[in-house]
Parts: C-alpha cells; sequence; structure tokens
C-alpha cells in the first residue's frame, strides 16, 4: 500500500509502478482517490498496451466507507 497526504505524488508513483513493471497482469487499486485522478491515470496515464493488461479497482473519496473498504478487498 502507499499511503501518505493529499497532493504528495501517490498517483503518481503507482502510475509510474504500472508502466514500468513487467508483470503480465497488474492490478491497481485506488482508494480515497478524487474521480478526476482516476480517470486521468486510466486514460491518459496509461499507455494502451498497459491498460490491456491492467485491472483497475477504484472506490474514489465520494463513495461510501463500505464501498472504500471493499474496493480493497477486491483489489487483493
Amino acid at each position: 500500500g502507499v499511503f501518505a497526504a493529499s497532493g504528495v505524488g501517490k498517483t503518481s508513483l503507482m502510475t509510474q509502478i504500472a508502466r514500468q513493471t513487467r508483470a503480465d497482469v497488474t492490478v491497481v487499486c485506488l482508494v480515497g482517490e478524487r474521480g478526476r485522478e482516476v480517470e486521468a491515470m486510466w486514460s491518459q496515464g496509461l499507455p494502451a498496451d498497459v491498460r490491456a493488461r491492467t485491472t483497475m479497482v477504484a472506490a474514489t473519496s465520494d463513495q461510501s466507507a463500505a464501498m472504500r473498504v471493499r474496493a480493497g478487498h477486491y483489489g487483493l
């Protein structure tokens, strides 16, 4: 897990990890992020070849606490 305050680069770090890993399948779980950051990471941050082997699980900050907990379980 990557845990830090807002604005310190967690999403940028996760984007770089997803782009540079050589795994066949990558699961990225974003919990508590803003919806626009999730969309930007998926559509602009990850090239098509990386998206093809990536599954993203996201529960944005405006969703319920129960949904955010469930997203963590789904990501695992």
